[in-house]
């Protein structure tokens, strides 16, 4: 195991071979690196579902602040049922679904 300062190090011993394969944030690993020239030979395994991993983004906001939560929460909603987000979606990620439900 090792760290890495940035993904471009990462990619870097990928293509070099001193690394077999790279466990990391799938949006990154298709828009940063497999669509670029240097990532033409790689390819994404099945997701890994483990609870150790992150599975879900959200919005920090400073502790206590729950009028701003409910604000974002009632948001975040309607951009989802007015189908805003969809399009926003497919739009920047064509059929790469960020939005996991959970």
């Amino acid at each position: 195991t090792q760290a890495y300062a940035n993904q471009d190090q990462v990619y870097a011993d990928l293509i070099s071979g001193r690394l077999d394969a790279s466990v990391q944030d799938m949006l990154q690993a298709e828009l940063g690196f497999l669509k670029s020239p240097q990532g033409a030979g790689y390819e994404i395994s099945a997701a890994i579902d483990d609870p150790l991993l992150p599975s879900k983004t959200a919005v920090g906001i400073k502790k206590g602040n729950q009028a701003l939560q409910t604000l974002l929460n009632k948001g975040i909603k309607a951009l989802h049922d007015d189908g805003t987000y969809t399009k926003i979606q497919q739009k920047h990620f064509g059929d790469l679904n960020l939005y996991s439900g959970k």
